[in-house]
């Protein structure tokens, strides 16, 4: 991932970015990167044929005009599901090598992230969006950016994130472009969010020497997240890629 997707400070001696860190931390636990094929035809076999599923996968669902009641359903579901996974407390239990896998990420703050991480890229899907791990290294981690700063109320995107979405009409793309992204000014929003996020997770509490850190909506508790947190955020993202439908 770029460096200037993040401010750079000294912690423990060395010099990070606090978002590239946590980003780079979350996207290596296991379910982090959505299987857009996989995540589509598991979820919409629940209301589509199989006809209708397979043309959802080629194509995304707004193309394959998918009513949108269906598509809201979906996402009703994701959420749900997020939702009760980001207040559970044996997030660190299932993971490969526990603790360690971590490093100085703090477990509450790597699982809250992972949530969001994962219904930000469910929803998108949901909505029509390609897959979002394109054909350069910064793709997916520049999309995940302001898809969080979305969530998290630190940005409104509207104007690129259609801009993208209208660019995306024009093809049946099954992965991002870097020069959509570029067209989009994708990028460049996600290196400045990056900082912005990197800023106020350090301002708020984080370091990579402690057991906790207050998220950027506030609300950590040891052992999970209440609902009045997470819930809100992922209907605002939902809300923005309902209006954004690449069809």
């Amino acid at each position: 991932m770029a460096a200037g997707l993040g401010i750079k400070v000294s912690v423990g001696g060395k010099d990070v970015s606090l978002w590239n860190s946590l980003l780079e931390t979350v996207l290596k636990l296991p379910g982090a990167r959505v299987d857009r094929l996989s995540f589509l035809e598991r979820e919409f076999s629940r209301y589509c044929n199989p006809e209708l599923v397979e043309k959802i996968k080629e194509c995304g669902t707004g193309k394959a005009e998918v009513a949108d009641t269906v598509m809201n359903k979906a996402a009703a579901r994701v959420i749900a599901g997020q939702t009760a996974s980001v207040t559970a407390v044996s997030f660190v239990s299932g993971l490969p090598g526990g603790l360690a896998m971590l490093g100085t990420i703090p477990v509450d703050l790597a699982q809250y992230y992972y949530n969001l991480v994962v219904t930000a890229q469910k929803l998108a899907f949901i909505y029509g969006w390609p897959e979002l791990e394109g054909d350069e290294p910064d793709s997916l981690p520049s999309m995940l950016t302001v898809f969080i700063g979305i969530m998290t109320g630190t940005v409104t995107a509207d104007k690129e994130i259609r801009s993208l979405s209208k660019l995306l009409e024009d093809e049946v793309a099954r992965k991002l472009s870097y020069l959509a992204l570029t067209k989009a000014g994708i990028l460049l929003l996600a290196r400045r969010l990056g900082g912005i996020l990197g800023a106020k997770l350090f301002w708020q509490g984080y370091t990579g020497l402690a057991c906790k850190a207050v998220p950027l909506v506030g609300g950590l508790v040891s052992g999970g997240i209440t609902l009045t947190t997470f819930l809100p955020m992922a209907n605002t993202f939902k809300n923005e890629m309902q209006k954004a439908i690449i069809r």
